[in-house]
């Protein structure tokens, strides 16, 4: 029998002694709650009966709190696949259980990339510009690299920027895979809204790329082993290469935009660059500023540029990658 559950982008902040904040991060809202119904709440986990442990509150108190969250859309709907657009959607795979020793886990993980993805990849391009690596040929051939550098990679990657989250205080609330106008992906669900400071924030967009940096690093000292086919090894590294530059272009919705956008304390930038220069007015503005105005205003036009181009490029690549696999 299924029993109400609460919805998993809920969380809990006890105000005082008799109220508790309730954070609902899919609506964006901030509810005040009494201590005994917050409670309730928070113990709805879709496998006990409510009524028999009602925190405090009359099974009538209990009825009428229900009805109220169902209202509020406090409770879990248990919709796991949701359409997000033309060919795109979202498949929920994961809801996390957050706790000290997840995000322990977590700061480990995000130190690790911290310290080593540059050390890791730099070793690893050395050895496969060296040379110095025994070729094992098994006849694989670059499928299986392709894949599963892929599949690692985008796992890898989201995975990352989740732990950067939770180690510097974030939310961290699903993770699962995607697919956005017809490619492939995986994704995660998270809230850095509490974080404070610029290069943590840099850091929590930056956790993806180091990851796939990492882990081409990781594959290409693979080669040293000689246990593994050469070639699936190659092409694992170099498709996490440029998953993670083309994660640090500056088009709207990847890293990279991100990244710049907190190095200029510029929230939304892709729709603030659209609109400076739809209005003639703002960028006349800009362009009275001098060398500087004018350096502002090349800028917003290459972002603009870069999110046509980019994908365009995209899916020349992909067009390109799939005609050597079946060529």
């Amino acid at each position: 029998m299924k029993y109400p559950k609460k919805s998993h982008y809920l969380r809990f902040r006890k105000k005082d002694r008799y109220t508790s904040y309730v954070l609902d991060y899919r609506g964006g809202s901030l509810y005040e709650m009494d201590i005994c119904c917050a409670r309730f709440l928070r113990s709805l986990n879709g496998c006990r009966d409510p009524y028999k442990n009602t925190k405090g509150l009359t099974e009538e108190e209990a009825e009428t709190a229900l009805e109220h969250f169902e209202k509020l859309g406090f409770l879990d709907d248990g919709i796991r696949f949701r359409i997000t657009g033309p060919g795109s959607f979202t498949w929920t795979l994961v809801t996390p259980k957050e706790n000290r020793r997840i995000r322990a886990l977590a700061r480990c993980w995000n130190r690790f990339l911290l310290l080593l993805w540059l050390p890791l990849l730099a070793f690893g391009l050395q050895v496969l510009l060296s040379g110095d690596f025994p070729f094992v040929d098994l006849g694989w051939g670059t499928i299986p690299g392709a894949v599963t550098g892929l599949v690692l990679g985008l796992s890898l990657h989201e995975f990352s920027h989740a732990c950067a989250c939770l180690s510097y205080g974030g939310v961290w609330l699903e993770a699962g895979i995607s697919l956005f106008t017809f490619i492939p992906g995986a994704y995660v669900l998270i809230s850095s809204h509490g974080v404070k400071g610029r290069f943590r924030r840099i850091q929590i967009s930056a956790a993806g790329p180091e990851a796939n940096m990492a882990l081409a690093g990781l594959f290409l000292l693979l080669l040293k082993a000689g246990l593994f086919d050469s070639l699936v090894l190659v092409c694992a590294a170099f498709i996490n290469i440029i998953t993670g530059i083309v994660n640090l272009s500056l088009a709207d919705g990847l890293d990279g935009m991100e990244i710049f956008s907190e190095l200029l304390g510029a929230g939304d930038l892709p729709s603030r660059a659209g609109r400076i220069l739809r209005d003639p007015r703002a960028r006349e503005k800009l362009k009275k500023r001098g060398l500087n105005g004018k350096a502002t205003l090349a800028g917003l036009r290459m972002i603009r540029a870069l999110q046509i181009i980019l994908p365009l490029l995209i899916i020349m690549e992909a067009a390109s990658i799939i005609g050597f696999f079946t060529g």
